[in-house]
């Protein structure tokens, strides 16, 4: 199956997967209707998995076995993105025009794909109807980078007051209330080689008679070596010496603007995202908003090169990030929180405090998700999830908690 191959948590909607699905079934060869100034083409007998075709093959077969424009647009960015690792210059468009036959439901004769490269001036601290710094199309990829928590940037210089500081907001045309944001992580890699934690864990996390033997609290700091994949405590001296942890990075805080011209603080989260500090938003998922205005105004920021779950200490390790993303707009769903998708699991987001509402939200949420796109009844859901759901802890630092509702995908393909 090509989902095993890392298409997934592209696809939002059931019709596009089976769309995928097909271009690896045996079909009988079949002439591709002749346009005007393209030669015959003929589609294999049978259609090779396109995880083992060359990227110029990918680009000249998907649309001869009925894929659609978007979803080559998406796997055309997986293709491209190595060109934009190395680059942070302001931004400056890459236009790749692609032909697709037409299909008769598809009156689209060329969709264009666009790739920005753009490098922020200033940055905010609230997820609000902010200015946008940028108008994007659906389907469009934006490199850029975000400084750290502390508004430390890639040089280590000081350059924003205020928390867990964002890049954007970005205007998505088409978006609107009502609609999903889908953003997938393409990019996630630290920009600098020191990050900094806290270390101790925070008092409401621990039992009120414990606190007292709390050490004071001071800043940590870690040496983060992208080639080895690794974070190494340099500060303070313990008896754990130089704790060389796997680095696996994450964006900690990220959201669309929420609903009624509100401006909430990025040192918490609710229905439109925000510091929500999963460890799980990793390269390579797709995470989907709720939009409530139109543009959803997309914002990003606070990168940790790694976290444990809860985010304990009230920080992961605190760095600043070069980001790939790329958005799609999806009409007609139900959604009401954030969810994240990946090769193996959906997952529905909860944010609140106290602990409860916020399992209370993602549970529920993903009841919603599964009666929407699966086509599971309450019943049958309740059945299912029963027996299979998962619960991850994200975040019990911030003024709302975070809980994940988890489901894997093995059991929505039987």
């Amino acid at each position: 199956m090509l989902r095993s191959s890392g298409f997934g948590g592209l696809l939002p909607c059931v019709g596009a997967r089976r769309c995928l699905a097909r271009a690896t079934e045996p079909v009988a060869p079949t002439k591709a209707k002749p346009r005007s100034g393209h030669s015959k083409r003929l589609v294999s007998p049978i259609r090779r998995n396109l995880e083992s075709l060359p990227p110029p093959d990918i680009v000249k077969k998907l649309p001869n076995l009925g894929v659609t424009v978007q979803d080559v647009n998406q796997l055309l960015v997986l293709i491209t993105a190595q060109q934009a690792q190395n680059s942070r210059a302001t931004h400056h468009p890459i236009n790749l025009a692609l032909y697709c036959p037409r299909r008769p439901t598809d009156t689209r004769k060329e969709q264009l794909l666009t790739i920005h490269r753009f490098t922020p001036t200033h940055y905010f601290s609230t997820i609000g109807s902010h200015e946008p710094v940028l108008t994007i199309a659906d389907g469009d990829t934006v490199v850029t980078h975000t400084i750290d928590a502390g508004g430390f940037n890639a040089s280590d210089e000081h350059i924003h007051q205020g928390s867990n500081p964002q890049t954007g907001p970005f205007y998505v045309e088409g978006a609107e209330p009502g609609d999903a944001l889908a953003v997938r992580l393409d990019k996630i890699m630290p920009n600098r080689r020191r990050g900094f934690t806290s270390t101790v864990i925070a008092e409401r996390i621990l039992e009120p008679e414990f606190v007292r033997s709390l050490p004071d609290g001071q800043r940590g700091w870690w040496e983060v070596d992208v080639e080895s994949g690794t974070v190494t405590l340099v500060k303070p001296e313990t008896t754990l010496g130089r704790l060389e942890i796997p680095m696996l990075p994450m964006v900690g805080c990220f959201g669309v603007a929420p609903p009624g011209g509100q401006a909430i603080s990025t040192a918490t989260s609710w229905v439109h995202g925000g510091n929500m500090d999963y460890k799980g938003h990793i390269e390579g998922v797709t995470v989907y908003f709720p939009v409530a205005v139109p543009g959803a105004l997309f914002h990003l920021g606070d990168g940790h090169a790694v976290q444990g779950d809860g985010e304990i200490v009230g920080t992961g390790v605190e760095i600043s990030m070069d980001v790939q993303f790329t958005v799609s707009v999806v009409k007609n769903t139900n959604i009401v929180w954030p969810r994240t998708e990946n090769d193996n699991y959906i997952m529905a987001i909860g944010n609140a405090r106290p602990l409860d509402e916020a399992l209370q939200s993602a549970t529920t949420e993903l009841v919603r998700w599964l009666a929407h796109d699966y086509g599971l009844d309450t019943r049958a859901a309740s059945i299912l999830l029963g027996q299979t759901i998962e619960y991850e802890i994200a975040n019990v630092f911030d003024p709302a908690y975070t809980v994940v509702a988890k489901l894997n995908k093995k059991w929505l393909t039987r």
